[in-house]
């Protein structure tokens, strides 16, 4: 199991910090034989950089520097890079560019049709409507709805947010 953090700046990448570094820390354990394999850490990048789409003009850039759409990427990427099989990820695009929210939605549909299981927490009701088979809706910390295919819907979801419709379920 992974956890995306919402706050990418803060807690979930090391903005004075390279990509290279950033990318492997949560999986140190694949680069190291007693040392840091610095070669396999580049070729990592390599496949992180092509298959994320992240783009930088160079790749000693501190992350710090980079867009908040590929630092948004680089998380991703590093989070992915322990392979798991349960991914929670918290407001996937908060703060990034409507072309990188889409690359981040392709990332996020390919994940579950992998076989990945991915929990998305968002306040974005497009983003939650486009991405979920199944709602979730929850009310003062309190599960209030649960929603599944042609009942995933604003209206609906506003309704069980507000407490009109439904009652809390245990």
């Amino acid at each position: 199991m992974a956890y995306l953090t919402e706050d990418r700046k803060d807690r979930g990448l090391l903005l004075d910090k390279q990509m290279r570094p950033n990318l492997t820390l949560l999986a140190l354990d694949q680069f190291t034989r007693g040392l840091i394999d610095e070669k396999a850490e580049e070729r990592a990048l390599d496949k992180a950089i092509d298959e994320f789409d992240i783009r930088a003009g160079d790749r000693a850039v501190r992350v710090g520097n980079l867009s908040g759409g590929n630092q948004q990427k680089l998380l991703l990427a590093k989070t992915m890079l322990v392979d798991p099989d349960i991914v929670i990820i918290d407001e996937p695009t908060r703060g990034i560019d409507i072309g990188t929210k889409q690359q981040i939605y392709g990332f996020i549909d390919r994940l579950a049709r992998s076989g990945k299981s991915v929990i998305v927490i968002s306040s974005e009701m497009a983003e939650v409507i486009g991405l979920c088979h199944r709602v979730i809706v929850m009310k003062a910390g309190r599960i209030v709805g649960e929603l599944a295919g042609d009942e995933i819907g604003e209206d609906t979801i506003v309704r069980y947010a507000m407490g009109i419709e439904g009652s809390v379920v245990a």
